[in-house]
């Protein structure tokens, strides 16, 4: 039986849990859902301060605030 172990800070500890085969394969897609979640938003942060830039310059170049 291999065995796996879980790290992480909660509440400001760390937790380590041992883990079976069926619990790591489980893990193993939450961390990487939680991964791909951190790449989407970090990607709509940076479209965001795009979409900033551009209004405002656009707001800038007709003379027009809000």
């Amino acid at each position: 039986m291999a065995l796996w172990q879980w790290t992480a800070k909660v509440a400001g500890r760390t937790v380590t849990r041992r883990l079976s085969t069926a619990e790591a394969a489980r893990y193993t897609e939450w961390i990487a859902n939680d991964r791909q979640l951190h790449r989407t938003v970090a990607e709509m942060r940076a479209l965001a301060e795009k979409a900033r830039e551009i209004i405002l310059a656009a707001e800038q170049a007709s003379g027009s605030a809000p």
